[in-house]
């Protein structure tokens, strides 16, 4: 590994005195041309703010440990978790969340939310867990931001229809239209 980084620290260098010289040739012919005019000097400082004033080693901003580095060494898996070491990888095995019981009356229902919010959800009766759970935030009264945290297919797309609605709230005017 260190006979490698020698042999590309030495080639960077040769490429870099080859593009030097490369540019004093193309400068002195630029000079030789350009003299009459004044130009030259002009030339000369331009083409050497283009050329990089140094290059950046990217295999010392590698981790050592590859892919495999964790900066969380302590990791809390919950009860019932177990991991089984691979050749090459580690498999963590984590118990199913037990979904909480609902109550179906505590989910809220479209027909709560005014008659011009209910066409951005068609075909639903009432929100999901989920959503009824954010909906105060997501539609009440609150004008901050909010991050919502919750797995794939959950419903976090609609929690966000509902933070949209409750902002075009705040513009619609009395006859119905929105003062945008």
């Amino acid at each position: 590994r260190d006979r490698e980084r020698d042999v590309t620290r030495d080639l960077r260098k040769e490429v870099q005195q080859l593009q030097m010289r490369q540019a004093r040739e193309r400068n002195a012919d630029a000079l030789d041309d350009d003299a009459t005019f004044g130009r030259g000097k002009a030339r000369v400082a331009e083409e050497q703010q283009k050329k990089p004033s140094h290059m950046l080693d990217l295999d010392s901003l590698a981790f050592p440990r590859g892919s495999h580095y964790m900066a969380n060494q302590k990791c809390q898996l919950p009860a019932g978790s177990f991991r089984v070491q691979k050749k090459g990888y580690e498999e963590v095995h984590v118990k199913p969340f037990k979904a909480p019981d609902i109550n179906p009356e505590d989910l809220i229902q479209i027909s709560k939310l005014p008659s011009w919010c209910s066409e951005a959800f068609p075909g639903a009766t009432k929100l999901n867990t989920v959503q009824s759970k954010v909906y105060p935030i997501a539609f009440g009264e609150y004008q901050e931001n909010m991050l919502i945290c919750a797995p794939t297919g959950s419903g976090k797309t609609n929690c966000a229809m509902l933070c949209i609605l409750n902002v075009m709230s705040q513009f619609r005017l009395k006859d119905g239209s929105f003062d945008l």
